[in-house]
């Protein structure tokens, strides 16, 4: 057994896995696209200060999930390090924060509004490993910037519940929802929050006693046991909400009314991120009472474009764990579409014949035929075990006989029944068969 290993907290994703991460990223991709979001990429390192100003400088995130990128055996004689590159880098922590920043940067401010992107790509966060959880992780993001109506949040969400519905998954799952308020109401809420724990501050963990004077809002957030039976009676923000916010989420939950989508308020729901505003939700596993592992949220953050130096833009979007989603489907026993294979598999036995291999690959390519040619020196029998596994329709196959002949032996893998037919016709007799 070898010495090397991945980094704790890291994996590799082997073949035997891919089919369930296409069939999860082309449900999310496609249903995007045709709510006309457009994809695009983000880096995968950032400034530090994008994180600090947009996720919160005392969000678990920043205060203890980021990881830092300096350059390895960087000297500091190096003329480069001496005049540039001096500002501190994280791994993206979440994909929101980039997007925002290129919104700004490249002025999508200009473009139709709203501007509806979505992104897809690993993520880093410093975290315990365990079951659904990594420090790299996947995660397919979608965002619509520069429109404030709650129908935007409802559709939002319905691309997100349509989303697990080609996944087969909308009854294992439950949508909650929750309304924070905003700049106008939020200094209401987090006196009726500080005013109730504050004579319970010795009873929460150390956490939860440093959020009360910096943020009383995550207080809800908290997993730990001993903040539970508190939380159950704490003032519920629904009820502290300003006349606007209330109405935006009223009317958002009438339109998922009409779209037909299952949700649940729960009163609690925050999100762990200081720049949510307003609407916000997760999806997770019915039987996940707990609350431990969402396989999906997001919400609106209506300042945070401008926090960033941008224009006053509403915004709303989520984010998927595509991880999880893949557990989840493989503990239901989801099965994902198989990929895409091999239409036809070319066997050589001997020089002469491996010669004539990749040619006649080209040949049927260019027909738009899935072909491939067996690799190493094999026998017959063992290329043919590869053509099965391969799931090929056809082998063609090329011995010493074959290639003095001109001629091509066809063998149909899926009942076994062969022919030999002439070199010059094998297109024609390959593309009957396929489509037979």
């Amino acid at each position: 057994m070898s010495a090397l290993q991945s980094a704790r907290g890291m994996r590799d994703i082997l073949p035997d896995e891919q089919a369930y991460w296409t069939f999860v990223t082309k449900a999310a991709t496609r249903r995007a696209e045709h709510f006309g979001f457009q994809q695009m990429q983000t880096p995968i390192i950032e400034p530090k200060s994008l994180f600090v100003r947009g996720v919160g400088e005392t969000s678990d995130i920043v205060e203890k999930e980021m990881f830092g990128v300096h350059r390895v055996g960087t000297r500091t004689t190096d003329a480069e390090t001496q005049t540039s590159d001096t500002e501190e880098l994280v791994l993206r922590p979440e994909p929101t924060a980039g997007i925002v920043r290129a919104y700004i940067e490249h002025g999508m401010h200009t473009w139709p509004q709203p501007v509806k992107l979505f992104v897809m790509g690993s993520s880093f966060r410093y975290d315990r490993p365990q079951k659904g959880r990594y420090r790299q992780f996947t995660q397919f993001d979608a965002e619509v910037l520069g429109d404030g109506e709650p129908m935007t949040d409802a559709l939002v969400i319905l691309l997100l519940w349509q989303i697990f519905q080609d996944l087969n998954l909308t009854e294992s799952i439950v949508v909650e929802l929750n309304s924070i308020g905003d700049a106008t109401c939020r200094p209401k809420i987090r006196k009726a929050l500080t005013a109730y724990y504050k004579p319970h501050l010795a009873e929460l963990c150390a956490d939860c006693q440093r959020r009360f004077a910096t943020n009383p809002l995550r207080l809800l957030d908290c997993k730990h046991d001993q903040c539970q039976p508190l939380k159950k009676n704490a003032p519920a923000i629904i009820d502290n909400l300003c006349a606007d916010c209330r109405t935006h989420f009223m009317t958002t939950l009438e339109y998922l009314d009409g779209a037909g989508i299952q949700y649940e308020l729960n009163p609690f729901l925050v999100r762990g991120l200081d720049y949510y505003t307003r609407t916000v939700f997760e999806v997770r596993d019915k039987a996940d009472e707990q609350r431990q592992a969402s396989l999906a949220s997001g919400g609106r953050y209506d300042g945070l474009v401008a926090l960033y130096g941008g224009q006053n833009t509403p915004a709303m979007g989520f984010g998927i764990g595509i991880d999880r989603v893949v557990e989840k489907l493989q503990e239901k026993g989801i099965e994902a579409p198989p990929l895409p294979t091999t239409d036809v598999l070319i066997i050589q036995l001997g020089d002469k014949a491996r010669r004539a291999a990749l040619p006649l690959v080209v040949r049927l390519g260019k027909l738009g035929i899935a072909a491939s040619a067996a690799l190493g020196k094999e026998s017959l029998k063992a290329q043919l075990r590869s053509a099965d596994k391969m799931s090929a329709k056809l082998a063609l196959i090329i011995g010493q006989r074959e290639s003095i002949d001109d001629t091509i032996i066809i063998r149909d893998m899926r009942d076994g029944t062969q022919e030999t037919i002439d070199a010059d016709k094998v297109e024609q007799v390959v593309q009957e068969r396929l489509n037979a």
